[in-house]
């Protein structure tokens, strides 16, 4: 029997991503190596990876919200491999390495040379530039709605000289892509937008005039798609390629998550932010992520008002989303929340007040508004007489479409608030007839669902004789809540009634590309169910 000592084997080196070994030679009894032993022997550089895979490991926190973190840490560890051959060629190597991992995370096709690769991550589901390199970027994957798009051409006798600008989008299932494709170079009014391969996937739309393009990828729209836009001021025209990827990232659960805001755009920290008990406060950069939602989730709420007299917004989740709540990945509200602040300076104190007799409520910051309160009717949740505050302000529209009902923007906004507050019987409306409504006209209040975050007809305001004013006839405002004032057009289908009168023919459903303008809505009033 030899006394000489057996070689030792050598240990299993098991990574963080997917464990993958091959067998090591030489020695009596093999032992494991890691692929990456073999891979970094053959990996070529990448430079059509490099711009994407260093912004990876420049921003390992982007990259880790995004689910790629153990990639990242991957790459960390071959920085030497990638100092030989470049960043590009470390990602492909993980990916080759991992194909379990490039698979679920959808990345199996950056391992090819042919298909391109976004030069960045966004920070949230956006539009995301690649360098311009003078040539078309790379034929991809068409999208599964019509056939793949041909390379980008200069289409006009006139047309403008140089290369065709590229851009590579990127965007998530759960988040939204909400771009403008570039003029290429040409400017002015009358630029006409034309998009192929047609008809577009499904959730996507294009905007002729304007060049916008917005899409929500559903979890069954991801791989790589190719269109190309053809702008053109009736003179010359220029064709620009559009590529653009979806990825998934998939989540141990459903999340929703977004960022709020002040008007002005400061974030605010430290705002609560709901679904149903489903709770988050918003951090330091005013970002919010909410955790196990369910599938059918009642409507997201922030509470504003109990963060520093702010207003406290409410919607269905796929209002403030712009699309359906897709399960097990991460769904981003692309647009700040803004919350404005309210009136408090012109703040009624119930505490202070006869309840006994009926109230005008007024501000003067918003001459001929009145809401009138019955005697009495003015309770807490508890059914005790309202001893808060109540205001009244005037909210900037443009900052708060998110919760307003599909195709509706009001000409006016007011905020009605007071801390669980509700009405016996139903506050009445007197309104400045801005508009020019017809006299005797009668029009829809729609009012909040506090529950569902949806609005119903709650009541019916009539333009005075003399055409000055608009009163409330019947129904009313039953609690701190959001109303507005509704023309609908005819032929619409009615919308619930909650106020036991009887409900004005109409509705409201979002506007059709191409069709009519959304119904005019004359004032809108916002608040808060706490």
């Amino acid at each position: 029997m030899s006394r000489r000592p057996k070689r030792p084997s050598r240990v299993p080196q098991f990574e963080p991503l997917e464990p993958r070994q091959l067998l090591s030679r030489g020695v009596r009894h093999p032992g494991v190596l890691p692929v990456h032993a073999a891979a970094e022997a053959t990996d070529a550089p990448r430079p059509d990876l490099d711009a994407f895979a260093r912004d990876l490991v420049g921003h390992p926190g982007r990259a880790a919200r995004h689910g790629l973190g153990g990639l990242v840490r991957e790459m960390n560890r071959h920085a030497g491999f990638a100092a030989r051959h470049g960043w590009g060629a470390c990602l492909a190597m993980e990916l080759r390495t991992h194909p379990a991992y490039a698979a679920a995370h959808h990345l199996t096709a950056l391992v090819s040379p042919a298909h391109p690769a976004p030069s960045a991550l966004p920070a949230s589901p956006t539009r995301v530039p690649v360098p311009r390199t003078g040539a078309a970027a790379a034929p991809s994957v068409a999208a599964a709605s019509g056939p793949a798009a041909t390379p980008p051409v200069t289409t006009a006798t006139d047309a403008l000289a140089g290369p065709v600008v590229s851009q590579t989008y990127l965007v998530a299932v759960g988040g939204t892509l909400d771009v403008t494709v570039p003029g290429g170079g040409l400017a002015g009014p009358g630029l006409t937008y034309t998009i192929t391969p047609q008809p577009l996937p499904a959730n996507m739309t294009f905007n002729r005039g304007t060049g916008a393009l917005v899409f929500a990828p559903a979890p069954g729209q991801v791989g790589q798609y190719r269109f190309n836009v053809t702008v053109s001021d009736g003179t010359r025209s220029v064709t620009e390629a559009v590529p653009l990827a979806v990825v998934s990232t998939p989540r141990p659960s459903t999340e929703v998550s977004g960022r709020v805001v002040d008007v002005s755009g400061v974030p605010l920290a430290g705002v609560p932010v709901m679904i149903g008990h489903i709770e988050a406060v918003t951090d330091a950069a005013g970002r919010f992520t909410l955790k196990g939602v369910p599938d059918r989730p009642g409507p997201l709420a922030v509470d504003g008002l109990h963060a520093g007299g702010y207003l406290m917004p409410m919607a269905p989740v796929p209002q403030f989303l712009g699309h359906p709540l897709h399960p097990g990945v991460e769904n981003v509200v692309a647009a700040p929340i803004a919350l404005p602040r309210l009136d408090t300076a012109h703040a009624t104190d119930f505490s202070r007040v006869d309840q006994g007799k009926g109230l005008d409520l007024t501000s003067p910051l918003m001459p001929g508004v009145t809401l009138h309160v019955a005697p009495g009717s003015a309770v807490g949740m508890d059914g005790k007489a309202f001893a808060g505050n109540l205001t009244l302000t005037d909210l900037p529209v443009s900052k708060l479409l998110e919760v307003m009902p599909p195709g509706i923007v009001p000409h006016a906004l007011i905020g009605v608030d007071g801390p669980d507050l509700m009405f016996r019987t139903p506050a009445k409306l007197t309104l400045p007839n801005l508009s020019g409504d017809a006299p005797g006209s009668v029009h829809s209040l729609l009012s909040l669902n506090m529950q569902t975050g949806e609005f119903e007809v709650s009541g019916h305001v009539q333009v005075s004789a003399d055409g000055k004013w608009l009163t409330t006839v019947d129904g009313g405002i039953h609690a701190s809540t959001c109303a507005c004032i509704f023309d609908p057009p005819a032929g619409q289908g009615g919308m619930n009634s909650s106020c036991g009168c009887p409900t004005t023919p109409g509705g409201v459903s979002p506007p059709m590309a191409g069709g009519p303008n959304p119904p005019p809505v004359r004032v809108m009033l916002g608040g808060s169910p706490k």
